[in-house]
């Protein structure tokens, strides 16, 4: 074993500059020691010996003279675990770093130990108690700081950060351990190393009111703070404390208000929308201290005008109950938003909406007002309510006409059976007959009940029109007399006609009824004394927007239109009362069936018009109807042929219809006229039947069945017999059913209900337009 003096000339060898060696040994500010270790028979590492240490050692430990003592003489109660890890090293070569405690010394110690050569192990470390203490203290109040809503830092004098809480990184959207490596230059623009160090040696000569700055978030927008710092020893470390908390609130309220003049002139003056400032006064509403220009020239005053005023003075009558829970909150410091009336200086009311907020003016409460104009916002609003009143209303309008049409459908087919058989029963009994009054009456309500049908129909558009040019002022003119009598003598009526209106293509008789409908009912808002009823007509040409607010939304075409408009001086109709007017069986009278304005709206959508109503209490209605203006002139209707073609007896006739009446009765009709007739049930049926014989004069077809419509039953019987002759009956009217099959060679058609006369009237037409 070589003594310490050896191994001190040893290590001054090695060096190469033994002196200069020496002076680093002596003098390094790091304790370092030269070790070789100890172990038993099994190579177990058991004790280690020191064999120098330089003067550091001595100082940083407190022990002296260890040259040549084992760690176990030095220190008696030395823990197993430092042998191990030394003895590793000694043996392995393997460097490491540690840190430890030293319970015999009561010190930390914190170094690296490494092998200089095989079975020895050479330590440099440093005291580093002090560090674990301020670290331990540290700890202590990690725990409250970590949680607390305050923001706080931990900083070196160079601005260097040793903590942060949470609450701070969070308050800029970094993680803290992104906080700790940048330090406080890394985010405070106004404090890099230089300056911090100067606040430092600021804190250090005495206390520093708050103060304010400016940190950069993670996302690059400035976060104003106001901080508080100390300074403070944790041990031997001087370090400074500080307290944050974000301003962004108090700055915008100074700038709003006291802050920068050409921000404040920007923001005030050059606003959109006008802003008013005005104390709070002791009811919330005190006089106004500062408006805008948009403010002045929106309400037509001057600015020394409006300083003179409060917002009570502006508004349009908001009552105390409805200010109440809106001042509570703004003096609660709530954000407040609402609408009033503001009225001008020259009357006019301007609906706005205000946007208010609490602040603090020259030490006192004030509030500011934001407030903006919608008075476009609230036509455009009511625009839309009334679109969707209209889309709303030609829904139910719609719904209605479908269920109009759908049971005057099927009325049809029970009146068919009553004026069927009515008809058949009539030629079979005599003249005399005690029955013949009553089948008279049978066969004059189920006439009554027939022309009901048709007014549902017209409402419905599907509706019977027999389609010519139409001067509009010629139909007027022929009803003038008739209209004069049907309505009372203290109304008068009143024509205005346009010279040479366009012609429309219409039903005359359709128009005719429109008209009545029409003038009766503005006669009978007149009431019981003196009245006048105006007629109308002219032309105009209509854009979309124009026939887009029209009662019936079907897609109108833009371009000229002729109208007949029938006005009144009547009473008027109450707005709630306005959008039930069409709906059927609707009426404001004592007696009536309410049919006669929705068989008017289904005779115009049927005609592909238009349909507006005007009406004010106590100052009359207005209805004007528009058609489209025709755009060439209609061939003229050949009259049916009157010849009396003879029906011969023993030929085939098909009935196909669903309803069992309607079928009989038809069938005992085409008996009646020499027919040898074949009835089906439903179109399957009659298909079957037809492809069977083939032989039938004519196909008698219900348009509307189960199973197989009349449309799908002629496609198939022209597949079997292309020169079918079908007659298509239907409780709906001849133009829709004819403009379905145009160009389909549909023989004729019959519109439910009928009588023998009309089915001998069209069997004789198909017959001879197919043999002649």
């Amino acid at each position: 074993m070589t003594s310490p003096s050896d191994d001190a000339e040893q290590a001054d060898s090695h060096a190469g500059h033994g002196t200069d060696f020496r002076l680093l040994f002596e003098n390094m500010d790091s304790a370092f020691a030269l070790h070789e270790v100890i172990q038993d028979g099994t190579g177990k590492v058991v004790d280690y010996r020191y064999l120098l240490a330089n003067p550091a050692f001595t100082a940083l430990t407190g022990l002296k003279d260890v040259a040549g003592r084992t760690v176990k003489e030095v220190l008696p109660h030395v823990e197993q675990s430092w042998i191990r890890l030394f003895g590793n090293v000694a043996l392995d070569g393997t460097p490491v770093y540690f840190e430890d405690y030293v319970a015999q010394l009561g010190r930390w110690y914190g170094g690296r130990a490494f092998c200089p050569q095989k079975g020895r192990f050479a330590v440099i470390f440093n005291d580093i108690t002090q560090r674990k203490l301020t670290e331990e203290k540290l700890r202590r109040f990690e725990f409250i700081l970590a949680n607390t809503s305050e923001e706080f830092y931990i900083a070196q004098p160079d601005g260097q950060l040793i903590y942060t809480n949470r609450a701070a990184a969070d308050s800029l959207g970094y993680t803290v351990e992104e906080m700790l490596r940048m330090g406080v230059p890394g985010f405070d623009p106004l404090h890099d190393q230089v300056r911090f160090r100067e606040h430092f040696e600021e804190l250090k000569r005495g206390d520093l009111p708050p103060f304010e700055t400016i940190h950069v978030a993670r996302d690059g927008h400035i976060v104003p703070k106001e901080m508080h710092s100390v300074y403070i020893k944790l041990g031997d470390e001087e370090v400074v404390c500080g307290f944050g908390h974000d301003i962004t609130g108090r700055r915008a309220e100074q700038e709003r208000l006291r802050g920068n003049e050409e921000k404040y002139r920007i923001l005030f003056q050059q606003n959109a929308d006008a802003v008013f400032v005005h104390e709070a006064g002791a009811d919330g509403l005190g006089r106004f201290v500062e408006v805008n220009g948009i403010a002045c020239a929106r309400l037509g005053y001057t600015r020394d005008e409006l300083l003179c005023m409060s917002p009570k003075d502006i508004d349009g009558g908001t009552s105390p109950s409805e200010l109440a829970p809106v001042i509570a909150r703004i003096r609660n410091g709530e954000p407040c938003v609402f609408e009033q009336v503001h009225v001008a200086k020259d009357g006019r009311r301007i609906p706005v909406e205000i946007h208010s907020q609490s602040v603090t003016l020259n030490g006192r409460p004030a509030v500011v007002s934001v407030v903006r104009d919608i008075s476009e916002r609230r036509r455009l609003e009511e625009e839309r309510l009334a679109m969707e009143r209209q889309v709303q209303q030609a829904q139910k309008l719609e719904s209605l006409g479908v269920l109009a049409g759908g049971i005057a459908h099927d009325f049809n087919n029970i009146l068919m059976a009553i004026l069927g058989n009515v008809d058949l029963a009539q030629m079979d009994t005599p003249p005399d007959s005690p029955v013949k009054a009553c089948m008279t009456d049978i066969e004059n309500a189920a006439r009554r009940a027939a022309g009901l049908c048709k007014q549902m129909l017209a409402y419905s558009g599907k509706g019977r029109f027999v389609i010519t040019h139409l001067n509009l002022n010629t139909v007027i003119a022929d009803m003038v007399r008739m209209l004069e009598v049907a309505i009372s003598k203290k109304v008068t009526i009143r024509t205005n006609l346009a010279d040479d209106p366009p012609m429309v293509e219409a039903d005359a008789t359709q128009m005719q009824q429109v008209i009545m409908n029409l003038v009766i009912n503005a006669a009978e808002a007149c009431g019981s004394g003196d009245g006048m009823v105006s007629i109308t007509t002219g032309s105009m040409d209509c854009d979309a927007e124009y026939l887009g607010s029209a009662w019936i939304k079907d897609c109108h075409k833009p371009g000229r239109y002729a109208y007949i408009e029938v006005a009144d001086s009547g009473c008027g109709i109450a707005p709630d009362k306005l959008p039930r007017i069409f709906d059927p069986f609707y009426t404001t009278k004592s007696a009536g069936r309410g049919l006669g304005l929705a068989a008017v709206l289904g005779i115009v959508r049927g005609h592909r018009g238009a349909l507006k109503v005007y009406s004010e209490q106590g100052k009359g209605t207005t209805f004007r109807m528009l058609f489209p203006a025709a755009a060439a002139t209609l061939p003229e209707a050949k009259a049916p042929d009157s010849g009396e073609t003879r029906i011969y007896g023993g030929e085939k006739a098909l009935v196909v219809d669903d309803d069992e009446n309607s079928r009989d009765v038809a069938s005992r009709m085409l008996k009646r006229l020499g027919f040898e007739v074949v009835t089906a049930s439903d179109g399957k049926q009659g298909l079957d039947l037809f492809a069977a014989n083939g032989e039938f004069a004519f196909v008698l077809l219900d348009l509307t069945m189960p199973r197989m419509d009349g449309a799908e039953t002629y496609r198939e019987l022209r597949r079997v017999r292309p020169d079918v002759r079908v007659i298509m009956t239907s409780g709906y009217n001849e133009q829709d059913v004819t403009q379905r099959f145009a160009g389909k060679r549909l023989a004729g058609f019959i519109q439910k209900p009928y009588q023998l006369k009309d089915l001998e009237t069209v069997v004789r037409q198909v017959l001879s337009r197919h043999t002649g």
